[in-house]
């Protein structure tokens, strides 16, 4: 699991408020989302990433952490997903 920095909403780690809201939103994204191609840019620990999955045909998490991408992958471990680094050049 990654570390709580404050930079990042991490499930158990933030405010249970502060967390409801971006499941919300996630929720409502859902819904748009699916069968459809997804990009969650900017996913941090994929747990939205792992919601849109549910529903979305295919799904792409990216985020310019390397760490944050590793827990996308864990978080999504039951759907065919990649989650590249956004390093900057």
């Amino acid at each position: 699991m990654a570390e709580f920095t404050g930079e990042r909403v991490i499930p158990n780690q933030v405010d249970p408020d502060l967390f409801n809201e971006h499941q919300a939103r996630y929720a409502f994204a859902a819904r748009l989302a699916r069968k459809k191609r997804v990009l969650d840019a900017g996913c941090g620990t994929g747990y939205g990433t792992a919601a849109l999955a549910c529903q979305a045909r295919d799904v792409l998490g990216i985020d310019i952490s390397a760490s944050a991408g590793i827990a996308v992958q864990e978080a999504c471990a039951k759907r065919i997903f990649s989650a590249p680094n956004c390093s900057r050049a």
